[in-house]
């Protein structure tokens, strides 16, 4: 799909960011009721935004439409992302996790088609977009497959809630064999070796590329759409669903499960 930069001014907007505007966290909360039917994320809900400014959200579209036949991809290398966003989860903390929630690592991808039975495929739907993979094949545990749905589904719909174009995230990193940390080491000497991605239980998502599903709505540039990932991920992050590492230099973030 072919990159532009149409939609990263934002009309007047960008000094008034979906932080200021709404208080994003008020937002993501707000759409997870309008979701959701779950109790919990009702007193969740109640309970946080007692902490919080107050914040004016636009509720009132609460959907789009959906066109995956025009969807446009929109990358920009500069994008600016929030230092409550700069996870900063150690390594070992994800390879415990993926030692415990993911499968056995296999040496290269013969073994791992074996393995497709204990893995699910992950294809691109209205949520998400699964990126060309180069050194990794689309397959991950359950739990992995249900965070990145989660996130997905949470991520459009805030954007649509605050008024603004739905879009895609775009998945750049799933299952690795031995084989593919290699191969990828060999371009990359920062790759580790015994990488969480080997597990099933790891994704990556890039922060600076997005695909507009829709025109309906406000444009949004590349650090609005940051932010409103920034905080979805923040938000389950911080109710133990994942463990993350905000990459600078892959332009992503870096997501174990921690869940089966």
């Amino acid at each position: 799909m072919p990159f532009s930069k149409e939609d990263v001014s934002l009309h007047n907007m960008q000094a008034t960011t979906p932080l200021h505007r709404y208080g994003l966290t008020a937002l993501l909360l707000l759409t997870l009721l309008a979701t959701t039917g779950c109790r919990s994320h009702k007193q969740l809900a109640k309970d946080e935004t007692r902490q919080l400014p107050h914040a004016t959200v636009r509720t009132e579209r609460r959907d789009a439409r959906i066109d995956l036949d025009n969807a446009r991809t929109f990358m920009n290398n500069a994008t600016s992302v929030r230092e409550r966003y700069h996870f900063r989860d150690l390594n070992g903390e994800q390879l415990a996790a993926a030692t415990k929630y993911g499968i056995t690592p296999v040496d290269n991808r013969e073994q791992a088609e074996r393995l497709k039975r204990k893995l699910n495929l992950i294809e691109s739907n209205r949520y998400y977009l699964v990126d060309n993979l180069t050194h990794s094949i689309p397959y991950l545990t359950d739990g992995a497959q249900r965070l990145l749905e989660d996130i997905g589904k949470m991520f459009q719909h805030s954007l649509i809630h605050a008024g603004y174009r739905p879009h895609r995230i775009i998945v750049t990193s799933l299952l690795r064999t031995r084989d593919d940390v290699e191969r990828l080491r060999q371009v990359n000497g920062n790759a580790a070796r015994n990488s969480s991605h080997m597990y099933g239980t790891t994704f990556d998502l890039s922060y600076s590329r997005y695909n507009r599903v829709s025109m309906d709505g406000a444009p949004a540039s590349n650090d609005v759409l940051a932010a409103f990932l920034g905080e979805v991920i923040y938000y389950l992050r911080e109710r133990g669903r994942c463990c993350v590492i905000y990459e600078r230099n892959q332009h992503c973030f870096h997501i174990t499960v921690q869940e089966r």
